[in-house]
């Protein structure tokens, strides 16, 4: 599947956001092009207001596209995960978005990103954003064997120094306490 050139309220090309007493388990994105929306590539996420009371669990990103998403303001990304447990995020190909790369957040632990090609991330502009991998308020998740080169700030950010980062071909890292 295309997901190409969502606008409007949401703009993203995949969001998956359950509402209260919902869940989203056990599933697969794999093989898809998400390309120039206007938001993220693929956002999955539990609104604020749903924590504790709605779940997505369990679930697979693999071997797609995600390339020239996001827009100034706001917090986007090729790919965003948000109160997450148990993501795979493996084998995409995650280049030239607007403002991070891939970006964890908001207590998502247990996750995996590996084997990644995530390239030229950010506004170079300014440079208020930009990481290949951004990890903030997110534990024990695991990132290894991926390529990141070329982000605005960071290849790889960990915000709290509390995930598990090993073997990746990086060149800006940060860890430690958050600077944004």
């Amino acid at each position: 599947s295309t997901f190409q050139l969502s606008n409007g309220y949401v703009g993203g090309g995949l969001d998956i956001e359950p509402n209260e007493g919902h869940s989203v388990e056990d599933y697969e994105i794999s093989n898809s092009s998400f390309l120039f929306n206007q938001a993220c590539g693929i956002t999955t996420s539990v609104p604020n207001a749903n924590a504790g009371k709605a779940f997505v669990r369990n679930g697979v990103i693999d071997n797609n596209i995600v390339m020239n998403n996001g827009k100034a303001g706001g917090y986007t990304a090729g790919i965003l995960v948000s109160q997450q447990n148990n993501i795979r995020i493996t084998n995409n190909i995650v280049n030239n978005n607007l403002q991070n790369g891939i970006f964890v957040v908001n207590k998502s632990k247990d996750n995996v990103i590996a084997g990644n090609t995530i390239e030229n991330n950010g506004n170079h502009t300014d440079k208020d954003f930009g990481a290949g991998i951004y990890l903030g308020n997110s534990f024990d998740n695991v990132i290894e064997n991926n390529h990141v080169s070329g982000s605005a700030r960071f290849d790889n950010y960990d915000g709290n120094s509390k995930n598990k980062i090993r073997n990746n071909t990086s060149l800006k890292i940060h860890r430690g306490h958050s600077i944004y």
